[in-house]
């Protein structure tokens, strides 16, 4: 398909709705309409609207918005079920942007490219940039080989000295080192999300966040961070924070302390947490706590109480948070603790705790703690699964850590108002738990089951809860 630019006097893009066949629904739709659901569909295919008619042949150039992913060019071949690279692709994003030199501005330039030329990127975000950009995502892959390039990427310097860019996502994959400039002024810049980049020079990582200075949300994922001892993030601006996976030298660290923080995301394998700091986020609303295990990993009693006593210092650090997600691998780590009751800080702000659990007694034993330590807790909500085990606490002698689930007779549930339990089978250890909340919340007013698909065995545990005692006369017991 040939691109040509647009004439320099704009042609009227649509018909008169009373000109319009009454067939043509899409032709009494006002142009600004129309534009608006083009532009979230990939260039590629809002260029192929060109050939619908004449008065639609340069209705493409008036949009604001690139999206260009060579997937969408990609030569598929069955016989060996492999993907070549079609070099269709880059002909076409050159042209697209050499009509773009001709706009006024470009408000979303997003381009998704294995084996880039990256001396093509940086011509195509220096045109975008200079169009007043304010969303810029760049996914980057080298998928020549599982090696990473032997050179470091260098971006254009406009990309981060820009007045314009209000949000940054960068992925990198199979790629070397990130080269960044000395200068980093990113006044507008509110939502910055990296995946995969690995930075490389003292304080590089330091440097892009202190460019940053009205960031609001910030997502780091899979990162690696090398020759920089302290990673602080203490930008007074920000309100939503995503640590996943962030790779350090091992006498490296990052401390968060955000003290105005809303939302807070964190993962991590146990190996990495001894680099890990939060400090007490006193505004935190919620928070969404995973750390992992070894896969297929066995730890000694010594090895594990020092991954524990990481794992306390980091919840000490959310003890304020109103809304607390932890799934099924943060609870495998709490369960094999001896003394977790004593271990868990007090969540006295927590109103809802959200928890992913296996069918296991120690499990259920921490959900128990997990209440003890949160005295204003209002909502319960927890989604059962059958999953494997991975890793194990082994004793010295040998033998696994044995766990018994506790009556906690002075477990006190006076603000809990509701609970939720998806995915019950009805077995011992979950009908046991159930009657502790039953016996303890004073307050409760709902007991919801959800994803009981099985009538009889809905049936059965029904039977069975109306037979427990209940602290509050008023809860309403249901089955879905």
């Amino acid at each position: 398909m040939e691109l040509t630019s647009p004439p320099i006097k704009r042609q009227k893009v649509l018909h008169d709705a009373e000109n319009v066949n009454g067939n043509d629904c899409i032709g009494f739709l006002p142009e600004s309409v129309v534009l608006n659901i083009l532009s979230y569909l990939p260039t590629k295919f809002v260029v192929q609207t060109s050939v619908v008619s004449k008065d639609w042949r340069y209705l493409w150039t008036f949009i604001p918005r690139l999206d260009f992913d060579d997937e969408l060019f990609r030569i598929h071949r069955k016989k060996n079920k492999k993907q070549i690279e079609n070099p269709k692709f880059v002909d076409f994003v050159s042209k697209v942007m050499k009509v773009q030199d001709q706009a006024r501005y470009v408000e979303r330039f997003r381009l998704r490219w294995s084996h880039f030329d990256m001396s093509l990127v940086n011509n195509w975000i220096n045109v975008s940039v200079g169009k007043n950009l304010k969303e810029l995502d760049l996914d980057l892959r080298n998928n020549a080989s599982v090696v990473k390039l032997p050179y470091a990427i260098g971006l254009p310097l406009c990309m981060f000295n820009s007045d314009s860019l209000v949000a940054l996502k960068l992925k990198l994959f199979n790629c070397e080192l990130i080269v960044l400039p000395t200068s980093i002024c990113l006044n507008k810049l509110k939502k910055l999300h990296l995946e995969g980049v690995r930075f490389s020079g003292d304080g590089a990582i330091q440097r892009l966040l202190s460019g940053c200075p009205i960031l609001e949300t910030l997502e780091m994922v899979g990162c690696q961070i090398y020759d920089q001892k302290v990673v602080e993030i203490t930008l007074p601006s920000l309100r939503n924070l995503c640590v996943r996976h962030i790779y350090l030298p091992r006498n490296s660290v990052i401390k968060i302390s955000n003290l105005d923080l809303l939302f807070f995301k964190y993962t991590v394998m146990e190996c990495n947490m001894k680099n890990n700091f939060i400090y007490s986020l006193s505004s935190l609303i919620n928070a969404y706590f995973e750390v992992h295990l070894q896969p297929c990993g066995s730890y000694s009693r010594k090895r594990y109480n020092e991954c524990f006593t990481n794992v306390r210092r980091l919840l000490s650090g959310l003890s304020s948070v109103r809304s607390l997600t932890l799934p099924e691998s943060t609870l495998q780590m709490l369960s094999l603790d001896q003394n977790l009751l004593e271990s868990l800080p007090c969540f006295y702000n927590l109103r809802k705790l959200m928890l992913t659990s296996l069918r296991k007694r120690d499990y259920f034993q921490v959900i128990a703690y997990l209440l003890q330590s949160s005295p204003s807790l209002e909502s319960l909500v927890i989604a059962l699964e059958e999953q494997p085990r991975i890793g194990a606490v082994i004793m010295e002698d040998g033998q696994e850590v044995p766990t018994e689930l506790l009556c906690l007779e002075g477990l006190v549930l006076n603000h809990l108002k509701e609970v939720t339990i998806s995915r019950l089978w009805g077995i011992e250890v979950e009908l046991e738990f159930l009657k502790l909340i039953l016996r303890k919340a004073s307050a409760l007013q709902k007991l919801i089951i959800n994803e009981m698909n099985d009538s009889k065995k809905r049936t059965e545990i029904c039977w069975k809860m109306a037979m427990f005692e209940k602290a509050s006369a008023s809860c309403t017991i249901s089955l879905l």
